[in-house]
């Protein structure tokens, strides 16, 4: 009894989501001979008919050797000759004590993924490097997630060859800092995979609490926009000061691959929304809060 003869869609006669797929009926005849003791006295031949199977012999039969194109699925039928007497043959006919019966090509879909995908995570020493739960990726990468498996590799040669997987899928650290890259292998209930890339990235926002600044200047005899007006004042709390080379010690704090955007506001709750950023931070007057 031929087992089912199952493929993978893919992109060898259209599309890998067509459901199009090509068969070679040859890699059949050992299953099919395999307990014949002079498997070479035989001949199999294919038939998408079983009429056809049990009259037309070889001559309507499918070329056994060439690439045939199925659409989901297909129902072939064998029939063995003995190749010094053709009237010798056995032929599926599905009727019970059939030495051989009909048996189906069938072409299963691929899993239907999103490809990329992203997982973030904060870094909390400032290194651009932490530790990666890669299972997170599972539901982004796929809706059916719950029916599949998921293999993790660090390049798309690994995937596609399977190895070097990555074991410590739930443990696993950033090779590059900052942002980096594995490749993950997604197979469904019918063992056919697709490939796909899962971007890592490693940000961090996290300044130190030890990082603290302080800037001190003289009151001026300038009004509260220092400009020198008659209203200029030495006794109002306001001055100018210049603390924009802060931006490049917070900068530094971060690995050099990270992109840091520095910003600055008056209040924590404007910080937080944000709003009313500080814009001139060589020349800052502190009208807002007038002494401190």
């Amino acid at each position: 009894q031929p087992s089912v003869y199952r493929i993978c869609d893919d992109t060898a006669s259209g599309s890998d989501i067509d459901q199009k797929s090509l068969f070679l009926l040859n890699t059949k005849d050992a299953e099919i001979l395999a307990t014949v003791t002079n498997p070479g006295d035989y001949f199999i031949s294919y038939h998408t008919d079983l009429v056809d199977a049990q009259t037309s012999s070889t001559s309507n039969a499918i070329d056994k050797n060439a690439d045939y194109e199925v659409t989901i699925s297909q129902r072939i039928y064998v029939r063995v000759e003995n190749i010094d007497n053709v009237a010798c043959n056995t032929i599926s006919d599905d009727s019970p004590g059939s030495t051989f019966t009909s048996f189906e090509l069938i072409v299963d879909p691929l899993p239907v993924i999103n490809d990329p995908v992203e997982l973030k995570l904060c870094d909390e020493d400032q290194d651009g490097f932490t530790s990666f739960d890669l299972t997170l990726a599972n539901a982004s990468i796929s809706l059916n997630s719950a029916n599949e498996t998921f293999q993790y590799y660090p390049t798309e040669l690994d995937a596609e060859n399977t190895t070097n997987e990555i074991l410590d899928f739930t443990n696993y650290s950033n090779v590059v800092d900052t942002n980096d890259v594995v490749w993950v292998r997604t197979t469904n209930i019918t063992n056919c995979y697709r490939i796909s890339q899962v971007n890592l990235e490693v940000t961090n926002t996290e300044i130190p609490t030890t990082f603290q600044r302080s800037f001190s200047e003289c009151d001026d005899f300038l009004d509260i926009n220092g400009n020198d007006t008659a209203n200029n004042d030495d006794t109002d709390g306001v001055s100018s000061f210049d603390f924009s080379s802060v931006t490049n010690e917070i900068v530094a704090l971060f690995p050099a691959s990270q992109t840091i955007n520095v910003s600055y506001y008056e209040s924590l709750a404007d910080a937080n929304v944000p709003i009313n950023p500080i814009f001139n931070t060589s020349g800052y007057r502190n009208i807002d809060s007038p002494f401190t």
